[in-house]
């Protein structure tokens, strides 16, 4: 439109509307870069934060959550070990009464 070549939008109006829609398109597209770059810092923040931050904080739940595992499954363990010593010495007491 800027060059002068007719679009099929642009075929039915004046040169005033069409003078006005480039004006109108220009700021559209000002506004359009101004929002690209809002962004562009947006996702540097976010890029950052999860750098800094989040990363971190996820890496030291998760270790929790695997200390926390191993844990119980350490107690599991020295129950069944129990149980299974218990069980062998009744046995071992039943075996010595006969």
């Amino acid at each position: 439109m800027t060059t002068g070549k007719t679009t099929l939008k642009s075929f039915f109006k004046s040169k005033t509307t069409i003078e006005k829609d480039i004006v109108i398109y220009h700021q559209e597209v000002e506004n359009m870069t101004k929002e690209i770059e809002d962004y562009r810092k947006l996702i540097n923040f976010v890029t950052i934060y999860h750098g800094n931050m989040a990363i971190e904080l996820f890496k030291q739940n998760k270790q929790q959550q695997y200390c926390r595992m191993l844990n119980n499954f350490a107690v599991r363990e020295i129950s069944n070990a129990h149980i299974a010593a218990t069980l062998y010495h009744q046995r071992l007491e039943l075996q010595e009464k006969k």
